[in-house]
């Protein structure tokens, strides 16, 4: 549901990702780390179609 959420706006993912029944300290950087893994996956799929000169 994150990463749906975060891929059709843009943000909000870490909304959804981070449940209120786990600790704050451990919650928040395993919902990053799920989220820099996506981006990178996508990156990884999506390499061709990365326009690096416009990135820059």
């Amino acid at each position: 549901m994150a990463t749906l959420l975060r891929s059709t706006f843009g943000f909000g993912e870490s909304l959804v990702a981070v449940p209120l029944f786990i600790p704050l300290n451990i919650a928040v950087p395993l919902s990053v780390l799920i989220s820099i893994l996506v981006a990178l996956v996508v990156v990884v799929q999506d390499h061709r179609q990365i326009h690096f000169n416009s990135a820059k």
